[in-house]
């Protein structure tokens, strides 16, 4: 896989995990909101019963000056796409990106520091992605918590990311 591709992979998939969050908060806020409309003419940032669109996301990858990870926040209100940034090791473009691992069971992979006999990762750097309404503030808004995975592979080489 190129690194264009992966990054594209993974704009996608971080948009969709958002989109679905976004989605069950809206939920959420019209099982409360009975009987009152939302505004049409608002912006949609600050509608609580309206999941607002994400646009496809938009990742860079940079050099990890520490440990590998990621920059991810964004509000609605600033009318662009999410920006998702990844602090990748040196080695991410070959070992990660170019063999397919840039994306692992719907989750971007921003290092690996384990690997099984068969060249697999077993233990990676991902993130749990966040999504709600701030009624104080800034209304829809997503980021990200890095953290780490273990990956089960089963008979068919599918992976899953398990907490460790």
């Amino acid at each position: 896989m190129r690194v264009a591709q992966a990054r594209q992979a993974i704009g996608e998939a971080v948009s969709a995990q958002v989109r679905a969050l976004f989605e069950a908060e809206a939920a959420r806020h019209c099982e409360r909101a009975v009987g009152r409309l939302a505004n049409s003419r608002q912006h949609p940032a600050y509608v609580p019963e309206r999941a607002p669109q994400v646009p496809a996301a938009v990742v860079q990858t940079r050099p990890a000056v520490t440990e590998p990870g990621t920059i991810f926040t964004w509000k609605v209100e600033r009318d662009g796409p999410p920006v998702f940034i990844m602090r990748v090791a040196s080695g991410w473009t070959r070992r990660v990106a170019h063999r397919g691992y840039a994306l692992l069971d719907g989750h971007p992979v921003v290092d690996v520091s384990d690997w099984d006999e068969q060249g697999r990762p077993l233990k990676v750097r991902t993130v749990a992605l966040r999504g709600m309404f701030d009624p104080t503030i800034h209304g829809w808004r997503a980021w990200a918590d890095n953290v780490d995975r273990r990956v089960e592979w089963d008979d068919t080489g599918t992976p899953e990311l398990v907490p460790l």
